[in-house]
């Protein structure tokens, strides 16, 4: 009993309710006191829900041995930057769809991360058209609600930390007050996606929690809702089956190549450089479309500049507008983030780099609603450990929830993903010489995008397989592949394009690469390409089978 209530009781109702304790405590056998996992099953009308309240994201999986690392990452970087705080793991309901309905939230408040989106939505059966097919979805509008009087019995206790009572429902947004762990509270309200709960506090003050901090002991539906959904632009649909390929080159050679391949997409890179327009990469943008194939456009900016630059994120989004208003089919934003061979040190963390993503996302949205903006996809890599992160990054997996946590799912429209250090078929899940990390086979990589983004489809932006055959020795970091044969990597590319069709996620795969003839000690690009030495393409062969 709460003895800051006393004094609103009545003196009867107070000997009524001392001779019923007096009875209890007279009982020759006392109630055992119930655990929480005992109340959590005790009835359907009360709805408990926890979360480990730790900030940063442990990692289970084993490591792999260090030479057995992707080692076009280098392991260096700080420990996750201390303005990331909130890393709760909201519950869904894992779909596996190709097309989704769902669009993003716009930020509400001021502050860096977005509210996340997490609620189901309508999907469409996705086709095996030899492209896929972009449409957009109109704008949905609404309005907010008054906040109504409290529930008293709706008192709620939650997890042994320190929370944050918000502003508003949004993970970015003012702080009004910390509560610590085990306090009670009168709910108040919820938000339309019920992620949200307007409390308040026992002096009167009012603020929003995020559900999964709660443990609620009533019917969340009882509650009005006090926080409708937002405006939200639209969202490209993304359907069918897409192959294509990374060139170095936009020349006759290799758009041959990738038509004797089977693939109907072009992906090119390009760096950006603070205060660059559009107008440098229009050029490509139509010289891929007079070629016959749709343009996906990687946009990497400088690293440095990232965080060193005021306004950064606002400025690279104008740059990938303008691409987008030129006519790229989809674009990707950035190219793995999380290591520091492309985003700054003491920086890499995945809510960081949604803030980036979700300006591009909106940014792109406004200038031309049907190009497909594809998130960065992480360097695949167990090289952090069960940390998770550390010097130089984090592990793939460990970002991809960063980002998830940040609410990324819904500021994109198909989710990135690299796979690039195999060295056995695809069709595999086991029998890799190092060992069993998952990122060393296909499917382990797809399997590791968090259950948050199941209602965004996948576009794998670079598979590829490392020969050095015809080359030379490869560069000691990247022994891992010294035994691929050519032979060996023709018939997994065509594999890999089988594996991905299969999975019914996979919307666009782009092979890594067509006719890139950088060959050093830091980087040997052209062991990946399809196009040999002498100009032949065995893999060409493979996968145009694969697409029939």
């Amino acid at each position: 009993m709460n003895f800051r209530y006393v004094s609103a009781l009545s003196r009867g109702a107070l000997v009524v309710m001392l001779g019923v304790l007096m009875t209890a405590c007279s009982a020759p056998t006392p109630l055992p006191i119930p655990t929480l996992a005992q109340l959590a099953t005790a009835t359907a009308t009360h709805i408990m829900t926890t979360i480990p309240p730790t900030a940063t994201i442990r990692s289970t999986a084993t490591p792999p041995p260090p030479t057995a690392t992707n080692t076009r990452r280098p392991p260096t970087q700080t420990a996750l930057p201390p303005t990331v705080t909130n890393t709760s793991t909201p519950p869904a309901t894992p779909t596996l769809e190709i097309v989704a309905t769902e669009r993003p939230l716009q930020t509400i408040g001021a502050g860096s991360f977005p509210t996340p989106r997490l609620s189901p939505q309508p999907t469409n059966t996705a086709t095996n058209s030899p492209t896929p097919v972009v449409t957009a979805t109109p704008e949905v509008t609404s309005s907010a609600v008054p906040t109504v009087a409290p529930i008293g019995d709706a008192s709620i206790t939650y997890t042994n930390q320190v929370i944050n009572v918000l502003r508003e429902p949004a993970l970015s947004a003012e702080i009004v007050r910390a509560v610590a762990g085990g306090d009670s509270l009168f709910l108040i309200g919820r938000a339309w996606n019920n992620e949200w709960y307007e409390v308040r506090l026992f002096d009167g003050t009012t603020g929003w929690v995020y559900g999964l901090y709660l443990v609620i002991w009533m019917t969340a539906e009882r509650l009005a809702v006090t926080w409708q959904e937002p405006t939200r632009p639209p969202m490209a649909q993304v359907s069918g089956f897409g192959l294509g390929g990374h060139v170095m080159n936009m020349n006759a050679d290799a758009f041959g190549i990738a038509r004797s391949a089977g693939m109907t997409w072009i992906k090119v890179q390009h760096r950006y450089y603070h205060g660059e327009t559009a107008s440098s990469v229009a050029p490509l943008i139509a010289s891929a479309h007079r070629a016959g194939f749709r343009l996906l456009l990687g946009i990497v900016g400088e690293r440095g500049q990232v965080a060193s630059i005021p306004n950064y994120n606002a400025a690279f989004a104008a740059f990938a507008a303008g691409a987008a208003a030129a006519g790229a089919d989809a674009i990707e934003v950035w190219n793995e983030p999380n290591i520091d061979r492309e985003w700054p040190r003491g920086f890499i963390h995945g809510g960081n780099y949604t803030q980036l993503l979700q300006a591009a996302y909106l940014a792109i949205k406004a200038a031309h609603p049907t190009t497909i903006v594809i998130s960065a996809a992480p360097a695949p890599t167990g090289f952090f450990g069960p940390a998770g992160c550390g010097e130089g990054g984090c592990n793939d997996d460990i970002f991809l929830k960063q980002m998830a946590f940040a609410g990324a799912q819904n500021y994109v429209d198909c989710v990135g993903l690299h796979h690039n250090d195999g060295i056995v078929s695809p069709t595999q899940m086991s029998g890799d010489p190092r060992g069993n990390y998952p990122t060393y086979y296909l499917r382990g990589v797809i399997s590791r995008v968090p259950f948050e983004f199941n209602s965004r489809p996948v576009c794998l932006t670079e598979v590829g397989y490392l020969s050095p055959q015809g080359y030379g020795s490869l560069p000691p970091n990247f022994g891992w592949a010294g035994s691929t044969t050519v032979a060996q990597q023709a018939q997994w590319l065509g594999e890999a394009v089988g594996v991905a069709r299969s999975t019914g996620r996979v919307a666009i795969f782009i092979v890594w690469n067509i006719d890139f003839d950088v060959y050093t000690f830091e980087d040997p690009m052209a062991g990946y390409a399809i196009r040999r030495p002498g100009g032949s393409c065995p893999a060409c062969d493979t996968l145009s089978a694969a697409m029939r």
